[in-house]
């Protein structure tokens, strides 16, 4: 397996183990529609990420944080932005 492939699922495991579950009550005052839509997108953008389409996975998490602020999709959202940054395309490529 290449490095590459072996970075990815090591962090896609660590993303796993870490992400928020999704909480039915909620401390702000979002209407249902707009939690439900939320959660769809939160659930959508961890398709996403599993697949490595990181930028639409990015996106999905926004809109959900944007519907719902304490959407575990904000916390989704940060910790794919430390992933990212941490991964280091030039050491894949000598």
């Amino acid at each position: 397996m290449s490095g590459k492939k072996q970075f990815t699922r090591h962090f896609c495991s660590i993303f796993d183990k870490l992400a928020v579950p999704l909480q039915p009550e909620s401390r702000n005052m979002v209407s249902t529609d707009d939690k439900t839509r939320a959660a769809e997108l939160y659930v959508q953008g961890n398709a996403l990420r599993k697949q490595q389409r990181w930028g639409e996975a990015m996106n999905a998490y926004e809109q959900a944080a944007a519907l719902d602020p304490e959407s575990p999709a904000a916390h989704a959202r940060q910790m794919l932005l430390q992933i990212l940054e941490f991964y280091n395309k030039d050491s894949y490529n000598p």
